[in-house]
């Protein structure tokens, strides 16, 4: 409910991450639920099953104007040329395929995390 009017009231939060981690030249975005039931004492719920949604080109700052390149929406995908051909390409689970490419990028760079997806990003 709406803290102030009582009102039920349903919130997305995002933010344009100016300086994208890159994924085999695509940006993407991670799909993750959340369901908060209090506000004071803060109580928050997360859903286990999240995803990774790719953009449908490769990145490039350069090209803002191309929104297969920088946006992830299946909305937007679904008018590219080649959509059918790619589109089993688009969408990663983050339990399987997403923490996997974190772990070899972390063991190629030397870093102490073994397993970033479970020790450093999910809740």
């Amino acid at each position: 409910q709406d803290c102030i009017t009582g009102a039920e009231s349903m919130w997305v939060a995002q933010k344009y991450i100016e300086n994208p981690q890159i994924v085999h030249g695509k940006k993407f975005d991670i799909r993750q639920w959340v369901l908060i039931t209090s506000w004071n004492p803060l109580a928050v719920w997360f859903y286990n099953n999240a995803y990774v949604r790719f953009s449908f080109d490769d990145y490039d700052a350069k090209a803002a104007s191309n929104s297969f390149a920088h946006l992830t929406n299946y909305s937007i995908a679904k008018y590219a040329s080649d959509f059918d051909e790619k589109r089993d390409d688009t969408m990663w689970e983050c339990d399987t395929e997403y923490r996997e490419w974190l772990k070899e990028v972390a063991q190629a760079e030397g870093s102490r995390y073994e397993d970033p997806w479970a020790q450093k990003i999910q809740p």
